[in-house]
């Protein structure tokens, strides 16, 4: 695995990092990118087997306390990732423009030399450029998008339009225990035996069977500092980890 690339080298001196800061970003963004990649699948030669369809959706969980640095631990990893043939990288963040507004600002300022977008809104009028650009160039996609129904639908046909499913990806789910997991799932086991079918919370769904389907070479990475509810998913959860990664504080 590259652990020194051009896009990793660039991010560590965008964000300015010295001392042990430098220090704890490499090891950090080392330990999550050899998990992802361990998940994604390597061929024999230890790169990432850019053939590979992973079977089931492989899922993992980076756990940080507060001020642990998990917003600099995914930017820092992604920056690697791409070094190590990942294609696109997506950040699900909170339905909060701001906090998208303020992730995006932090992105774009630690990663250089990719085409970053934001407006999902906007996304239809960039499929052309974006498909041409990533079939020609051979350059990285990051997409910073808030977990709300209208944007993960706008940035789910877009990756499809786009041709996301032949490039290897990461989702990055920011705050991965927030609007992501499945809210019917207590509501299904008590009405289940009465023979009344409930179907997954909406942005669940969304997530589930629109999101990863259009990115399927991907790994799906949750975040988040209260990880209780990400580790009690049942063992057929799409959201249960198999891989978790602790960032020290």
């Amino acid at each position: 695995m590259i652990t020194n690339g051009p896009h990793f080298t660039a991010t560590l001196d965008a964000l300015a990092l010295k001392g042990g800061e430098r220090s704890d970003t490499e090891r950090n963004a080392t330990d999550i990118l050899q998990a992802v990649s361990a998940a994604y699948g390597l061929a024999a030669n230890g790169e990432i087997d850019l053939g590979r369809i992973p079977n089931d959706p492989v899922t993992g969980l980076v756990y940080g306390r507060i001020q642990s640095g998990k917003t600099r631990a995914m930017i820092a990893s992604t920056a690697m990732a791409f070094d190590n043939k990942f294609r696109i990288s997506v950040v699900m963040t909170s339905n909060i423009n701001d906090l998208v507004a303020q992730t995006h600002f932090d992105f774009s300022s630690g990663l250089a030399g990719l085409k970053i977008l934001t407006k999902d809104d906007a996304l239809d009028q960039e499929i052309a450029d974006t498909t041409l650009y990533m079939e020609k160039t051979g350059g990285c996609l990051l997409i910073v998008c808030s977990k709300g129904n209208k944007s993960l639908n706008n940035v789910s046909r877009f990756l499809k339009a786009i041709g996301g499913e032949r490039y290897p990806a990461i989702i990055y789910d920011d705050e991965g225990d927030q609007a992501s997991l499945d809210t019917h799932a207590r509501k299904r086991s008590k009405l289940g035996a009465s023979g009344i079918s409930v179907g997954p919370s909406p942005i669940n769904n969304i997530i589930q069977s629109k999101l990863r389907p259009a990115v399927r070479r991907h790994v799906y990475v949750s975040v988040t500092g209260t990880p209780q509810a990400v580790l009690l998913q049942s063992a057929d959860s799409t959201h249960r980890p198999s891989f978790i990664k602790m960032l020290p504080a």
